[in-house]
């Protein structure tokens, strides 16, 4: 199954690791930081940890669960055109982007309720549908698992991985979803979250929140 773990092990991997040395810890952008530091970051609503085992050490990110930031208007363009390409509906420059972000069926999605799931996916839609100047695209790396948000889906594959190397560097349990203005700022949610989230940072978007 094509997954981002390969290409976070390369990364992990890149890291001056020494035999005896027991844990490496990172950070949200995958930089090295000390313990101390890593700790600091002890809020359940706004982190959550992942761990990676390697043969020479422990590998311990700490994911924030919901982050703002920027693009430049050169990688949302790409962005954008990669989308048109694969899915032949090109995003209008007003409009607000939405990617709902597949990659794979993990521990996480195999232990949720499907009819839940999908009764919760066909509620956001239609809340969605009300919204103006909003592209709601489904992008996957792994279509196992697509199934489980219901049908009548247009899922398109990030073939080329530049939303993966943009937002998901590495994989995050249920996947995770971006929120971008045309302006480039962004709302990135990793891993699990509730489907009236995207609504409410949405509404902050428009609003420069």
């Amino acid at each position: 199954m094509k997954t981002t773990f390969f290409s976070a092990l390369l990364l992990l991997l890149s890291i001056q690791v020494f035999a005896q040395q027991k844990e490496v810890y990172l950070n949200d952008d995958l930089e090295q930081i000390s313990k101390t530091e890593y700790d600091k970051f002890s809020d359940r609503h706004q982190y959550f940890d992942l761990q990676f085992d390697l043969d020479t050490a422990l590998v311990m990110v700490k994911v924030q669960r919901v982050r703002k930031g920027n693009i430049d208007a050169a990688k949302l363009d790409s962005i954008k055109a990669e989308i048109a390409a694969l899915s032949g509906r090109p995003i209008p420059d007003s409009n607000i982007l939405i990617i709902k972000y597949h990659q794979g069926l993990d521990r996480c999605l195999s232990s949720a309720d499907a009819r839940a799931m999908k009764a919760s996916y066909r509620n956001y839609l239609r809340k969605l549908e009300k919204q103006p100047d909003v592209s709601q695209v489904f992008m996957f790396q792994s279509p196992a698992g697509t199934a489980i948000y219901g049908e009548g889906l247009q899922w398109i594959e990030d073939r080329t991985g530049i939303v993966a190397r943009t937002f998901f560097p590495i994989s995050y349990p249920c996947g995770g979803l971006v929120i971008i203005a045309p302006n480039g700022d962004y709302y990135l949610l990793k891993g699990e979250h509730s489907n009236a989230l995207p609504l409410e940072l949405l509404k902050k978007l428009r609003n420069g929140k």
